[in-house]
């Protein structure tokens, strides 16, 4: 008996490939050998893995069978058969072409789907809440949507029943969108909803309505806005002049108001880290919202070299309690007694304003 120079495991004197490992054992220069003793058993442990990934592929490209399986069976030609290179070559090129002609066949026997709409024609004009979608699809065992909605079919044929804008619009676009194993398509109508003289003030006083109840949350929410603790204004007012005066390194600013307006402005110390636009706006008696844009400047209590750039200060986050900010802008003097409010960025809508954190107001 003897021990095997791969693995260790004990063998016959005779035996010229280990039982235990699979080595050959009858090589002259064992020294510059390659076991393969540790790669094998690396494969025991990741085969499964291997595999089950390799069906997870397969099965998420399903539909690209015409990709997939002529590689698997190109890889089974070259690994498990004994034919020479030559007739690999050969059957591996007959594979994909017979494949590539197995796809262009399969797209004209299963073609992406065609859509018919038979009613309504398109640019339909109808006074009723709801309208009646039907049609039919080639393939017949595609899949159909309507407004993102699934919808069934029988031999191909669809009924389906939309619902029309409630408040008066121009149009309604309905889209029908098939699909299937070759792809999907979708084509669309246009259907103009026609309203009643009662259905048109019946949406008017709705639209009221939801817009009044959108300003009252606004206006709660307003009321009832948390100062902002990176942000701190210390000073404000809506005046006909203002002044900059900062002492500590000779910085004078003088602003006056034209004629008919006025000027507002805030000063705030930040600690975030960099400075940011602020807007001001009002809510009007519509509930549009008015703003203004400010104009900011900048004052740098200590460390003032930073700001010009100087070389070495890398490190801002140490001084930045200490930065003070001026922001101003002019105003129409007719707007000024309305409640001003200061936001970073400014909603559009009375439905965005919850979404802004309110940093000060001016009355």
């Amino acid at each position: 008996m003897k021990k095997c120079p791969f693995c260790a495991e004990q063998i016959l004197d005779s035996a010229i490939k280990c039982k235990h490992c699979g080595n050959d054992l009858n090589i002259s220069d064992s020294k510059n050998s390659i076991p393969n003793y540790y790669t094998k058993s690396a494969w025991k442990m990741w085969r499964p893995v291997v595999y089950i990934v390799g069906i997870l592929i397969m099965i998420a490209t399903f539909f690209l069978w015409y990709i997939w399986l002529p590689i698997i069976l190109t890889l089974i030609l070259w690994k498990k058969t004994k034919f020479d290179d030559k007739k690999k070559l050969i059957y591996t090129a007959i594979i994909f072409v017979a494949f590539i002609a197995l796809a262009l066949i399969s797209s004209f026997i299963w073609p992406k789907p065609v859509i018919t709409i038979i009613e309504p024609k398109d640019n339909f004009s109808v006074q009723a809440q709801t309208i009646t979608v039907k049609g039919n699809v080639v393939p017949q065992n595609s899949e159909i949507k309507i407004n993102n909605e699934k919808v069934n079919t029988e031999n191909g044929s669809f009924t389906y029943e939309a619902k029309l804008a409630e408040y008066p619009t121009k149009e309604n676009q309905i889209t029908v969108e098939a699909s299937n194993n070759n792809g999907t398509s979708s084509t669309q109508v246009i259907v103009t909803r026609i309203f009643t003289d009662e259905e048109k003030a019946e949406s008017e006083a709705k639209i009221k309505a939801e817009a009044e109840a959108k300003k009252q949350e606004a206006l709660t929410y307003l009321k009832n806005f948390k100062p902002n603790k990176d942000f701190q204004i210390f000073d404000s007012a809506i005046t006909n002049k203002v002044t900059f005066d900062w002492d500590e390194f000779d910085m004078y600013h003088y602003y006056e108001a034209k004629k008919d307006e006025k000027i507002l402005y805030v000063k705030v110390n930040t600690s975030l880290n960099s400075p940011v636009p602020l807007n001001a706006w009002f809510i009007d008696k519509d509930g549009k919202i008015v703003k203004s844009e400010l104009t900011r400047e900048y004052h740098f209590r200590k460390y003032q070299d930073y700001l010009r750039g100087i070389p070495g200060n890398d490190n801002d986050f140490e001084y930045r309690e200490w930065i003070k900010f001026v922001y101003w802008t002019r105003i129409p003097a007719d707007l000024a007694k309305n409640t001003w409010y200061i936001t970073i960025g400014a909603p559009k809508t009375m439905d965005e304003i919850p979404k802004f954190s309110i940093l000060g107001k001016l009355n």
